[in-house]
Parts: C-alpha cells; structure tokens; sequence
C-alpha cells in the first residue's frame, strides 16, 4: 500500500480505519523504528533490525543513520487525482486506502483528538501541511465527522466493505534482515576489527 503524503500547503480529506484507545487512553497501534534512507535518489523506509533482532547490530545504524519510533494506521484519502501514465492514464481515482506513517510528535497529536472523540476509528478529518518543516501527514486536523460502521464508510463512497477494512501491518511493514539490508547497499557490512554482537545503535524518539 501506498503511504499517505502532503506536499508543503496541500489539504487533503482522510477517514481513519483504525486508532482505537486503550485502557490508558493511548493510541492502540502498531508501533516500531524505522529508518528513512534516500536510495538512487529517492527516499525509501527499512524496518530497524535491532527492534526485532538484538543478537546483533543493526547494518544500517552502524552507517549513522538515525531511526525513528513511529506508529501506523490505516485511512481513506479521499482526493481524486488523475493517472499520468500508464494503460490507465487518464482515469479518475479517489477514496484509496493508505497507510499513515507518522513519528511521535504527531501520535500526541493525534491521541488529544481521538480522546474528544472515542478514538480515531471512523473520524473523517480535514488535513493540511502548513509548512516544509512541518510532519509530511500534516500538522493541522480539522474534523468533519465519525462514521460508525465500516458499512456507514462504504455506503458513503460507494466503495466495498472489504476495501474499508485497517491493513494487515504484518505484511505491509516488511521486515528485512541485516544480510539483506547489506545486500541492498543501504547498510555497513558487519564484521572486521571491533565488532560486536549486541552493539550500541542509534535511536532518535522525537
């Protein structure tokens, strides 16, 4: 799935499909660290290996590259754009099912209006990204309404009720080991003088 993005100024409507409260009143969701790494030009994301396996460093802090604890849930941004290319350029497309990837500045956010709410699970919001500094989820919420049922969700967009449905996070959030990561050339090789199973790396939880 594609994750959800402004541009800096851009709005944007989005209904979550998660985001549920938990007995403490914090966001119940899929949470890990990530690193962001630009490759051939363009920005991907890598699960941090050391959140899932500590028996030995993670390739990619050990280049330096900071990683970040974020959250995801699932919405339906309802913008209507235009394929460019393609055997489907020309057409019309709106109401897709997006991740949304946000670190924890914007889960703070997000927990305050799910608080007035019951949760995010149903709420359509109006997004905007104010600026470049600014989260690229956007940093301004405006709410429109909450849905009650998927079925509500569906009816409303004329779209099926098994396409309003969260995601499977355990096969959209892929995991990939070190060996991998290093055969991507997007980590340092592990090995040689110093080194260390279990070695220290770097974590950024803004």
């Amino acid at each position: 799935m594609w994750r959800f993005y402004l541009k800096e100024g851009e709005d944007r409507q989005i209904t979550f499909l998660d985001g549920e409260l938990d007995a403490e009143g914090m966001l119940d969701i899929f949470m890990f660290y990530e690193h962001n790494v630009r490759v051939n030009g363009d920005w991907q994301q890598f699960v941090c290996t050391s959140d899932v396996d500590q028996t030995q460093p993670c390739p990619i802090c050990e280049k330096g590259e900071r990683s970040s604890f974020v959250g995801v849930m699932t919405i339906i941004d309802h913008s209507e754009y235009v394929i460019k290319k393609g055997p489907n350029a020309g057409k019309k497309v709106a109401n897709q099912r997006k991740l949304f990837v946000a670190k924890q500045g914007t889960i703070k956010h997000l927990t305050k209006l799910a608080a007035k709410r019951g949760g995010l699970a149903g709420c359509t919001f109006d997004v905007s990204r104010t600026g470049d500094k600014e989260p690229g989820v956007g940093n301004q919420y405006d709410f429109v309404q909450k849905f009650d049922s998927y079925e509500e969700i569906a009816a409303k967009y004329g779209m099926k009720v098994e396409d309003v449905h969260p995601a499977n996070y355990a096969e959209e959030i892929r995991f990939r080991s070190p060996e991998e990561l290093i055969e991507l050339g997007v980590g340092k090789a592990l090995g040689g003088p110093g080194f260390e199973k279990g070695a220290s790396n770097v974590k950024d939880e803004l």
